[in-house]
């Protein structure tokens, strides 16, 4: 399964909402500073009678409501440009991955998602209710109206000079102003910070609009099988979208959503999704050359006839189109850009000692996985592999020297077609290799913040069922251990009870046969000792598909970070 991020629609996204929310501070602050001005001439006033502090203070209070109504106008209109913007990020993400496959002529209602989004969200369509971005704008208005009446009524009813009560109008504008608890006394059910509810619905309309356009631009894609929910992974993750995140009530997997079903993000929202595929490249090439000839899987070449006819093309456009663009054409050169690639690797790997056969069972093997991989396995044997080296002893990657050690064992395995759990060694070892990648002085990609709590996360699930006293899990994970193929999962399970890690119950009722040493994992820092190894392992699992699916059961959230690493590296 691979899971594939919009991460540039994200990026934008973020970006976009960070711009609002500073828009936003930023035209409160104006009027603010305004006031502030206008108000100078009051000081010293203190001999003024209370009719005309109540006229000076009434018409300051009419002439600062006027101008937040012009502000919240102003903020309806870039809330609105900013989730087009949003759309249009994520819109731009899968044209760019239709075009890879040869849709080059996309037109009509494809085009005018960003538009459909932003009219269905702020007419409140989405929520099917009265709701509309409009009418949350007049009720933010309003509020603001309200407290500035407020503070003025109060003011004066306090016998506060007509100074004293325009500064609290003013540190009420203020977005910067902190309000005392003698303010908040004086002026009880006033906003204490007046950005806060434009803030909120400026995020919130983005989350939304990026959500709605994710679902719709992939709803007709055939090979986005589902949507993986993403927490942000801060300090700041709510209890709802951590049990959105691990979730699985359909049986896909932790987190996995069929189409349509995917739950809408809550105000004020930071998840994101990511697109599910169980396809490798090989599998989607396959398939555009079954539907271009009219062969194969007709329930999927339909399928893509759907999604050709969603991207604007018609019946009779559609051939004559394909065949002048040529899906065939872009088929055949995705396939080519697959074959140079595997060329690449076989490059790095002439030093050892394979026969022709096991050459060609180890590219099929690299052929099978995503484009992403393959990037990331060939970036790697270019820049961090300069020398492979027959060791009896073992197999490991020497990050110091850029060498990879190997068995005569681990080559053997590539003699025969089919799976073998030691075909992940080689794998393994240039998954040390693709760590390395990661830019900066002794820098891996798993000592990502993210990928280590990803894994801390899934070993105390593990460790929690076994204290817990989980036979029926305790038995499954006693069965695992007679399979070979579930090592990278055991080596994982061998480092949970290490000092500074220290899960301990899965080994009281578990004996693991694949592991490193506890020496191993504690000579530096176990956690970080542990990932390395679970990511190689991952990488390693890529050659087993045997692998995968222990993986899969045992450690989703990590296998997830695990791909998110790959097709950053890779894209």
């Amino acid at each position: 399964m691979y899971n594939l991020r919009f991460a540039k629609a994200e990026k934008t996204r973020k970006a976009i909402t960070s711009q609002q929310l500073r828009q936003i501070k930023s035209m409160y602050q104006e009027i603010a500073d305004q006031y502030s001005r206008r108000i100078e001439n009051l000081s010293g006033k203190t001999n003024i009678s209370s009719i005309l502090r109540t006229q000076y203070l009434n018409e300051y209070q009419k002439q600062l409501a006027d101008e937040l109504g012009k502000v919240n106008r102003r903020i309806e209109s870039n809330i609105k440009s900013g989730m087009t913007h949003t759309a249009e990020a994520v819109l731009e993400e899968e044209i760019r991955r239709a075009k890879e496959l040869g849709f080059v002529g996309i037109t009509g209602k494809y085009s005018n998602i960003p538009t459909d989004v932003v009219e269905t969200i702020i007419s409140g369509q989405l929520y099917q209710s009265d709701w509309s971005l409009s009418s949350a704008i007049w009720c933010t208005n309003k509020k603001i109206k309200q407290d500035c009446q407020n503070i003025v009524a109060r003011g004066i009813a306090a016998n506060k000079g007509v100074y004293e009560v325009a500064k609290d109008l003013e540190a009420y504008v203020n977005p910067e102003a902190r309000k005392t608890y003698k303010w908040a006394r004086d002026y009880p059910g006033s906003n204490k910070v007046i950005d806060y509810n434009a803030s909120r619905l400026a995020r919130t309309m983005m989350s939304h609009a990026y959500q709605e356009a994710f679902e719709r631009s992939t709803a007709k894609d055939p090979w986005v099988e589902a949507y993986q929910w993403n927490t942000g992974h801060n300090n700041r993750v709510c209890p709802l979208c951590i049990e959105r995140e691990e979730n699985d009530s359909y049986g896909l997997g932790p987190g996995v959503y069929p189409k349509g079903e995917v739950p809408l993000d809550h105000p004020n929202g930071q998840c994101f999704l990511t697109i599910v595929q169980t396809k490798s490249t090989n599998d989607v090439v396959n398939d555009l050359a079954n539907w271009y000839n009219g062969v194969g899987d007709q329930n999927m070449n339909e399928k893509i006839n759907d999604f050709a006819y969603s991207l604007g093309y018609t019946p009779g456009m559609l051939k004559k189109t394909v065949k002048k663009v040529g899906v065939e054409a872009t088929a055949e050169k995705i396939k080519q850009y697959s074959d140079r690639q595997i060329k690449n690797a076989s490059k790095f790997i002439k030093e050892l000692e394979m026969d022709q056969t096991s050459i060609d069972n180890y590219m099929d093997t690299i052929k099978g996985t995503s484009r992403e991989f393959q990037n990331a396995f060939v970036d790697a044997m270019k820049k961090k592999v300069k020398n492979w080296d027959f060791d009896d002893e073992g197999s490991y990657y020497w990050s110091q020297k850029q060498e990879i050690k190997y068995t005569y064992k681990s080559i053997e395995a590539w003699m025969f077609s089919g799976n073998n759990h030691r075909k992940q060694t080689l794998f393994h070892e240039i998954g040390h290799a693709i760590d390395d990648l990661r830019k900066g002085t002794n820098s891996k990609w798993t000592n990502k913040k993210e990928f280590v709590d990803a894994m801390l996360k899934d070993m105390t699930a593990m460790n929690e069922k076994c204290k817990n006293g989980d036979i029926e899990y305790i038995l499954e994970l006693r069965k695992m251990t007679n399979d070979d193929s579930s090592k990278g999962v055991q080596d994982a399970i061998s480092a949970m009870h290490c000092k500074g890690i220290n899960l301990s119950n899965v080994k009281l009722n578990v004996n693991v046969r694949w592991h490193h040493s506890q020496e191993y994992y504690e000579r530096r820092d176990a956690k970080k000792e542990a990932a390395s190894e679970l990511f190689a392992n991952m990488c390693g699992a890529q050659a087993d598909k045997v692998a995968i699916k222990y993986i899969e059961k045992y450690f989703p959230n990590t296998y997830k970070e695990f791909w998110n690493i790959i097709n950053e590296i890779g894209k």
